[in-house]
């Protein structure tokens, strides 16, 4: 993966945590792995096609997918309210069309999926095409969410 591709990544997720959540996310050390591993308990994916492709899967143990909700709807959340993997889908999707815009500008044109929200957490998923995957951890109250990802640029 060419480290150009991570910048806008990092960057719109560092927004949309701000904006959408309010928090405040220090990031941890990046890791690559030949495989995504859903390790919280709600992930949302979003699945890129184009002159890239790809996957990002953000993952956000159950407490921080609810303070997500809550606070992006202004309502209190019961435990399994069917609006939490929403938000956390709506979360994704944010953080993806805002690293589109600068992937865009590096020549990388693609179209995105409707989030699709996992709940459990242990599944382990092969990347497309093999593609490397970078983990990204942050960390927010206490809590440690991540964002991961395999993206490919194809030759024009």
């Amino acid at each position: 993966m060419d480290v150009r591709y991570i910048n806008p990544f990092v960057v719109a997720a560092a927004n949309a945590f701000k904006v959408m959540a309010g928090w405040d996310a220090a990031r941890g050390a990046p890791v690559v792995r030949g495989s995504f591993y859903n390790q919280a308990d709600l992930s949302g994916i979003i699945d890129l096609a184009g002159r890239a492709r790809g996957v990002v899967l953000l993952s956000l143990p159950g407490r921080l997918a609810k303070d997500v909700f809550e606070k992006m709807t202004g309502l209190i959340a019961e435990e399994g309210d069917p609006g939490i993997p929403d938000a956390v889908g709506e979360l994704a999707n944010v953080i993806v069309g805002g690293a589109k815009a600068g992937l865009t500008e590096l020549g990388l044109d693609f179209q995105l999926s409707v989030p699709t929200v996992l709940s459990g957490k242990g599944q382990v998923m092969a990347s497309p095409d093999g593609a490397p995957c970078l983990i990204i951890p942050f960390q927010v109250d206490g809590d440690t969410l991540w964002l991961q990802f395999a993206l490919t640029a194809l030759p024009e």
